[in-house]
């Protein structure tokens, strides 16, 4: 969260509690936007991960197909 956005809530919280509802509101619809991009995040981290790791397992096994095969 960078502070620009820290500094912002600090003060709309600090401001009168006029609008208790409109701050619940956003601060819900922050937390599901969170959750989301974080969703997603994860999904895309996790679908970059299995193809990094199934490409470096593709590369092993070529490798150690290699090496055996000078080995023999």
């Amino acid at each position: 969260m960078g502070s620009r956005q820290a500094a912002a809530l600090k003060s709309f919280s600090l401001r009168p509690m006029h609008g208790r509802r409109i701050h619940r509101f956003l601060m819900q619809a922050i937390m599901k936007g969170a959750s989301v991009l974080i969703d997603l995040g994860l999904r895309v981290h996790a679908w970059r991960m299995h193809r990094f790791l199934m490409y470096a397992f593709k590369k092993a096994a070529c490798a150690f197909r290699e090496r055996r095969a000078r080995l023999t």
